[in-house]
């Protein structure tokens, strides 16, 4: 069930069909903000992180490079994509969204409210940042840190201008 939240319907979704290393959402320069809800998304192996990565060209390329994310919380840190959840065991279920703010402008801030691991609260995080980026963007990917597929849940991507 959608959060919404106000946002409006979501304006791309994403359902599980089969495993995917990455899934891409482009075309969505028009908007300001844009929030990122995952509901029960899984994969198949290790304890990988959950990233999400930004484009500025729709998808032709995603920034990945070092200190293109920054990361406050606990200590300042300069990554190559934005964690949305640390560490997460195989098949279990994880929640949460983010809020990229200023997302067709250079430099947004970001703000990550993450939900707890199959219900409990010892997967809760909170955390913000921001993109270090000379211009706008117009998509976003989420992946999973190691080389492993998605296995289950769906993803709701929301928009306002």
């Amino acid at each position: 069930m959608a959060i919404n939240w106000g946002w409006g319907p979501p304006i791309q979704t994403w359902t599980y069909a089969s495993g995917v290393a990455e899934i891409d959402f482009t075309n969505l320069g028009l908007n300001n903000r844009i929030m990122v809800e995952i509901e029960d998304v899984q994969h198949g192996s290790g304890t990988p992180d959950l990233w999400i990565q930004v484009t500025q060209d729709n998808g032709a390329t995603w920034v990945s490079s070092g200190g293109s994310y920054v990361r406050w919380g606990v200590a300042l840190t300069n990554q190559s994509a934005i964690v949305m959840a640390s560490a997460i065991p195989a098949s279990t279920a994880t929640s949460g969204m983010l809020i990229l703010n200023s997302f067709n402008a250079a430099r947004k801030s970001t703000l990550s409210i993450n939900g707890g691991r199959d219900g409990s609260a010892s997967g809760l995080q909170q955390m913000g940042g921001r993109i270090n980026l000379a211009t706008g963007s117009n998509g976003v990917r989420l992946l999973w840190s190691t080389s492993t597929n998605v296995t289950a849940g769906s993803i709701n991507i929301y928009g306002m201008p």
